[in-house]
């Protein structure tokens, strides 16, 4: 088994590529090959290493096609896209449907938005990747739901697997004598900054907390989210280092304006005593932070985010209003004053840690590429089988100069049940279609028969008779319609 991933990749600095990282690291430890197809903006060139073997370049077409055909002559055995409308180029990424269309390999998708209001474009692109998809992965139930009731999809069309991981080990107390606040009471965030990441409100919550909590200390972690930085700077960061200044929390506010590799984040991980996620979408349906603070066993407060809701539910988090300093800080003071429900968030929320570790993640994606091996490999004997000319010597037998005969006894035609309108209909569709592929004199001679038989069968009315008995009379009435459907789709069947 060889996997080809399409997706933002590392050194680029963004979820999906931090995920596609994580989760085809974590294949390849199973010892299957995998290959990685990095979508390149513009923008935010990149050099790329191995397992990168290709770039797409978001905005040239032409690349997509390329890829496509590039990965029709390969030796990879499944390909697994991971989407997002802004990963690739035409609007609303419709690009990306050069490549699934032209693509004869099997193809996953994972949807990372799953709009509950998209435009009819919008609707058009996940609808038609899901239909070119042999399956579809999705990270929250509610997406899930989504996918059937707003796109149309069945529920066998797709999977639910858990956001992956990683599990951290280290003691809270070792963690936070590395990092140098060991008497402190951490409260992090670690996030490619942007403006909806909402935290301003978790540093105002700050500013009404600390006199409750003098060891309250919030580390900001993460750089600008690169795109970001080229379209508007550092405006944001600057606009929360000024607000950070005006309510005098420099002791209390650090940003650590890097992007932390995963051993190191890690250690920030181990250190905090709250993660906090006051993000401003609430329709989003995932989150890699908030899941590697869960992976953490770590006590979350968080906004009514869809991914948040789902996760942080029945007691394993605290869920705030969006745009509510004042609710972030009282959870955090009430944290603080009771380590006892501190502790208790800690445990409940480590009761999905286990799912959620990249090696079972993985695991699971393992089996969904294997089941559609599998499948694929049936697709293929029933296509050989179609196209090999077949032996129609038996429905020949069952063939008499009437019709085909309704029942058999065993392999010997019952004569004393006669013939059915319905049974030579569908004879005639079986026929017709075998003649499409095998011109052979046989099977012309039995299409003639059964167009006979229905055009004996219709009535100057239009109707058609059900039964016609070995003494060739009719044993029905002439209101009876049950064969008109199957007998219209024979006849008008090309």
């Amino acid at each position: 088994m060889k996997i080809a991933f399409i997706a933002s990749f590392v050194p680029r600095k963004c979820g999906i590529a931090t995920y596609t990282r994580d989760l085809s690291l974590e294949i390849h430890k199973k010892r299957i090959p995998i290959s990685i197809f990095a979508m390149e903006n513009p923008m935010i060139p990149t050099v790329y290493s191995p397992p990168t073997v290709k770039t797409i370049q978001q905005e040239k077409i032409a690349d997509y096609q390329k890829v496509a055909k590039l990965l029709n002559f390969s030796s990879i055995d499944i390909v697994h896209l991971q989407h997002e409308f802004g990963l690739f180029g035409g609007a609303d990424g419709k690009y990306i449907l050069e490549l699934a269309r032209a693509l004869k390999k099997p193809l996953i998708v994972t949807f990372h938005t799953v709009l509950l209001t998209p435009t009819e474009h919008q609707k058009y692109i996940i609808q038609e990747l899901a239909r070119l998809a042999r399956n579809v992965i999705i990270m929250d139930e509610v997406a899930k739901n989504r996918l059937e009731q707003v796109y149309g999809l069945n529920p066998s069309d797709s999977t639910f697997i858990l956001h992956g991981a990683p599990i951290v080990t280290m003691r809270k107390d070792k963690a936070k004598k590395i990092i140098r606040f060991s008497h402190a009471f951490v409260l992090l965030a670690n996030n490619l900054l942007s403006r909806n990441k909402g935290i301003e409100y978790a540093i105002e919550a700050v500013e009404k907390a600390v006199q409750e909590i003098p060891s309250l200390v919030f580390l900001i972690v993460g750089e600008t989210h690169p795109l970001v930085k080229k379209t508007e700077g550092e405006s944001y960061r600057e606009k929360l280092v000024g607000l950070v200044k005006k309510l005098h929390l420099e002791k209390h506010v650090i940003f650590i304006n890097k992007y932390l590799p995963l051993e190191e984040l890690k250690i920030y991980l181990a250190a905090a005593d709250v993660y906090i996620t006051p993000y401003l979408d609430p329709q989003q349906i995932t989150s890699g932070t908030l899941s590697y603070a869960i992976g953490a066993g770590k006590a979350c407060i968080s906004t009514e985010f869809i991914y948040a809701k789902d996760m942080l539910a029945k007691g394993r988090g605290m869920l705030v209003p969006f745009h509510d300093s004042n609710a972030i800080a009282k959870d955090l003071i009430a944290l603080h004053k009771n380590p006892k429900n501190l502790k208790k968030l800690e445990t409940n929320v480590s009761s999905l840690r286990k799912d959620m570790s990249w090696s079972r993640v993985a695991k699971k994606h393992i089996l969904l590429y294997s089941k559609v091996l599998q499948l694929n490999d049936t697709q293929k004997v029933a296509k050989k089988f179609i196209l090999t000319p077949l032996d129609v010597s038996y429905l020949s037998h069952l063939t008499d100069a009437v019709g085909v005969i309704q029942h058999t006894h065993h392999i010997i035609p019952d004569r004393k049940f006669g013939y059915s309108t319905d049974d030579n209909a569908r004879a005639l569709i079986v026929v017709s279609q075998l003649y499409k592929q095998h011109k052979t004199d046989d099977i012309l001679k039995l299409i003639k028969l059964y167009v006979t038989f229905l055009k004996f069968a219709q009535g100057a009315n239009g109707k058609f008779h059900t039964f016609l008995n070995f003494n060739r009379s009719w044993d029905d009435t002439t209101d009876v319609t049950d064969p008109y459907g199957k007998a219209m789709w024979a006849l008008g069947f090309n």
